[in-house]
């Protein structure tokens, strides 16, 4: 297998491996978060590896998707909300002054190569930080992400379920997401096509899932990823737990459809603790894709709540689920541990510039020539970045003091991160302008997972309310607490309380819009968050 590691143009790292045969010939790759086409810094690196070039694999269809690499394509758009999706029309004018501009880099690179060789590089050596009880080096982030006890690893079984995942060989025409159908809308039938598919899929996946429900049960998981190695880290299990999250959420939307509400249930369980499986994770395309899973798991209770009616006892588990991964946002520990993990990393790449040169003159790098010129020329006379590692020290101190905040004043960390990442352009920080968009968007989106925690966790409390009162909704959302919810929940981007409106026998729940004001910039955030109940059944006691 030929290992691929790409930096993507909006700062996200992500890895993972082809085999040799394939050579990624008919294959599209994407960034997991802004869905930016990586294909050609893909296949670049496939080359430097391929004696003599692959074969092309007759039988392929142009832009198949290989699955062991990655989620279908659809999957990538459901991530776009991650961050704003990049530019990705190529201009006429880019031969001359890429290849200039890549002898400078590459020269300069040979160079530091050269000046390096019998220097000994100590990856792990302690970094100049603030004492803010997060790993200073390599070996410590590893140390950092800790594997429970023997007998209590979720995270085995969800393995051996991603192993198990059987997509290639199922007809996915009429899935969706995984094919060309779409999600219906709560209160629209599954088309009977698509309820066939989807069961079909389910029992190709039979085992796979009941690897999931295992997993489930526990409530730690660590994956077999050696994260001592930085940058370089390639995260396997990411694109299966993606894939796994989808095939949960599509078994909890036939089984709503079916009127089996327990396993509609058991489903989302499962999927809620699919994404909780990356929960201490230290790394930021782990919580990225843990706020993915937040959402398929959403989106399945919605389709549950409006196409069959729970059990108390469900209902029940269901609001100890929700409340404990809305606790885990609200305290921010996932990302605060992504980031810190990060700047160890972003550190250690500082201390070897060759590596940054290389990632700047990659293909569908969105650096000028003039940029990638004016680092290479400043290398010849000084080897090091140490302005730049001071400089990103103090940026990322500034950062994560600022996360310390609860929602929404947390939102302000982001402002932090844009205005440090500006400040590092007009300094003319190259280096940094590569590394610290990696934390730009973290609050915004885990605000947005916030939001639909306690979006659905309402929305339970809503039900067992009704449950208790002849089939009603409240009047208001202060009728649930203290009985059904601790106290009423509110919006984490405006800290204003959940929109609340009755319509006919059913409800619309929704994240409040921002309030403008004049003068001031709004707050970056996403679009509408709601979820709507229209047609509830009448419940049974």
């Amino acid at each position: 297998m030929i290992p691929i590691k790409i930096h993507c143009g909006c700062g996200q790292k992500y890895a993972f491996e082809s085999d040799p045969a394939d050579a990624l010939v008919d294959q599209i790759v994407r960034c997991p978060v802004c869905d930016a086409d990586g294909t050609a810094a893909a296949r670049n690196q496939v080359a430097k590896h391929a004696t003599p070039p692959a074969p092309r694999k007759l039988g392929l269809r142009p832009g198949e998707l290989s699955r062991s690499v990655q989620p279908p394509e659809p999957v990538h758009r459901e991530l776009a909300h991650a961050q704003a999706t990049l530019d990705n029309r190529r201009t006429k004018n880019w031969l001359v002054p890429a290849i200039v501009g890549g002898v400078v880099v590459m020269a300069v690179v040979g160079v530091l190569v050269a000046r390096s060789q019998g220097q000994k590089r100590v990856a792990d050596s302690p970094i100049a930080s603030a004492a803010d009880g997060f790993p200073q080096t390599l070996a410590q982030v590893q140390a950092w992400y800790v594997e429970p006890e023997s007998g209590h690893n979720g995270a085995k079984f969800f393995q051996q379920g991603f192993d198990a995942l059987q997509l290639r060989n199922v007809p996915l025409a009429e899935v969706p997401i995984f094919g060309k159908s779409e999600i219906p809308a709560p209160s629209a039938s599954l088309s009977a096509a698509s309820r066939s598919a989807i069961s079909a899929l389910l029992r190709s996946n039979r085992a796979a899932i009941q690897h999931f429900t295992e997993g489930a049960k526990f409530e730690q998981s660590h994956y077999a990823v050696d994260l001592s190695h930085g940058c370089d880290t390639i995260f396997r299990h990411l694109a299966q737990l993606k894939n796994a999250l989808v095939v949960m959420e599509l078994a909890a939307l036939f089984h709503a459809d079916t009127q089996d509400s327990k396993q509609a249930v058991e489903d989302i369980e499962t999927c809620l603790a699919l994404a909780d499986s990356v929960k201490d994770e230290p790394a930021i395309l782990s919580q990225v894709v843990r706020t993915f899973g937040v959402s398929r798991a959403i989106v399945a209770l919605e389709q549950s709540l409006n196409r069959t009616c729970l059990s108390s006892g469900s209902l029940a588990r269901l609001a100890a689920s929700l409340r404990r991964m809305e606790e885990s946002y609200a305290r921010g520990e996932g990302f605060d541990r992504a980031l810190a993990a990060e700047r160890v990393n972003d550190l250690a790449l500082l201390a070897e510039p060759e590596k940054i040169l290389q990632a700047l003159n990659a293909p569908g790098s969105k650096f000028s020539p003039q940029d990638k010129k004016q680092l290479a020329h400043r290398l010849e006379k000084q080897l090091t970045l140490q302005p730049e590692a001071k400089f990103f020290q103090n940026a990322l101190q500034r950062i994560l003091a600022a996360r310390k905040k609860d929602f929404p004043d947390r939102l302000k960390s982001d402002l932090v991160a844009y205005e440090e990442m500006t400040l590092a352009k007009n300094k003319k920080l190259t280096a940094l302008q590569l590394l610290l968009p990696s934390f730009t968007g973290r609050a915004t989106q885990e605000a947005e997972s916030l939001a639909e925690l306690r979006l659905s966790a309402t929305a339970v409390a809503l039900e067992q309310y009704r449950r208790a009162h002849d089939n009603r909704y409240p009047d208001a959302l202060a009728a649930l607490s203290p009985e059904y919810f601790p106290a009423t929940p509110v919006d984490p981007f405006q800290g204003r309380i959940l929109v609340y409106e009755k319509k006919g026998s059913g409800y619309v729940l929704s994240s409040p819009e921002p309030e403008s004001e004049p003068g001031k910039r709004e707050r970056i955030r996403p679009g509408p968050l709601a979820i709507s109940v229209l047609t509830p059944l009448s419940s049974s006691h």
